[in-house]
């Protein structure tokens, strides 16, 4: 009888842990769900789920990481580490992510089911539509700086190393990074760049590109933007001096060689950087950061007989000649 008991007892213990393990499927990683995948929206968010189980979640190019599993069709996320990583991060947030999931080629879909808060409170979400991240590059189609056709003193300008900036020409200009998804989509990264963006949001856009021949379009669920390729940048000779307005001689616009110059009513004057274009535009941009007066200026200019002649790139009908005084 004592023999029986023990042998009784490691029965009964084997039985129960078989069932145990029947009724929990063991955590798994499949292969159809590795890689990186993108909500594929104006501020890209992604999700990437690695084979060890480790991953990262959250809005391009800086994700939080998570772990994450699989038990039959439930994935599983772990957001402790993203929690912990972070600085936004409050207790009625899902800790736990309990999502099934599907997926069609390039296409994964995660319907939500009950979700655990750090409260202990369930909770449902909507679901969530990624694609699979399309290879990362740089497309040389891009490189270069582009004029907004709206507005063509508002320029992008996309480096070959990733780096680029944005804004108005000469008066200010925001810094970022960029590079290209696949053939046809470019995100750019605003997040290293100054203290106006706040880590909880998406500080990366995230726009459809086409570029043929000259012209460069950006396009997003909102709308779509033309841009223009900017011809040769120099500082045309000839317009080195100073020229007075013939309507009133007091008024005078000096250009110097080193690309400086001014503006302005004798004695006020405005100083101003220059520079013109290969297809006979005249750029005039302030430096006075505090005027609200001048700001950069876009003109056609054409030099006849020692009179100068600027005429507005948005208005046709806005004309001022200057004469030549030294």
């Amino acid at each position: 009888m004592k023999k029986i008991i023990p042998f009784l007892t490691l029965f009964f213990t084997v039985a129960v842990l078989s069932a145990c393990s029947a009724l929990s499927p063991s955590r798994e990683h499949p292969s159809e769900l590795i890689g990186s995948w993108m909500v594929d929206t104006p501020d890209p968010y992604e999700f990437t789920f690695n084979s060890d189980g480790t991953g990262y979640r959250g809005f391009i190019p800086n994700p939080y990481p998570i772990e994450w599993w699989t038990e039959g069709n439930s994935l599983r996320i772990d957001m402790a580490r993203y929690a912990a990583a972070a600085p936004y991060w409050d207790d009625d947030y899902i800790i736990l992510e309990n999502w099934s999931f599907t997926r069609d080629g390039d296409n994964l879909t995660l319907s939500s089911r009950m979700n655990l808060t750090s409260r202990q409170t369930a909770e449902e979400t909507d679901d969530v539509y990624l694609i699979a991240m399309p290879p990362r590059g740089m497309a040389s189609a891009l490189v270069g700086s582009w004029l907004w056709d709206e507005d063509d003193v508002y320029i992008y300008i996309f480096n070959p190393d990733g780096a680029g900036a944005r804004g108005y020409a000469g008066v200010w200009v925001d810094a970022f990074e960029w590079w290209t998804l696949g053939g046809n989509r470019v995100l750019i990264d605003f997040s290293q760049h100054g203290d106006d963006w706040d880590e909880e949001y998406a500080a990366v856009e995230n726009w459809n590109f086409s570029v043929s021949g000259d012209r460069l379009t950006l396009s997003d669920p909102d709308g779509e933007f033309n841009y223009i390729a900017m011809p040769e940048q120099g500082l045309d000779s000839a317009l080195l001096g100073a020229w007075a307005w013939e309507e009133n001689n007091t008024f005078v616009q000096s250009f110097n060689s080193d690309g400086t110059g001014f503006s302005g009513f004798t004695p006020i004057q405005y100083d101003f950087t220059w520079w013109t274009l290969a297809d006979g535009r005249l750029f005039m941009a302030s430096l006075e950061e505090e005027e609200d007066f001048w700001v950069t200026g876009s003109w056609f200019y054409v030099i006849e007989n020692g009179i100068l002649t600027l005429t507005s790139t948005r208005d046709a009908d806005v004309t001022y000649n200057y004469i030549k005084i030294d």
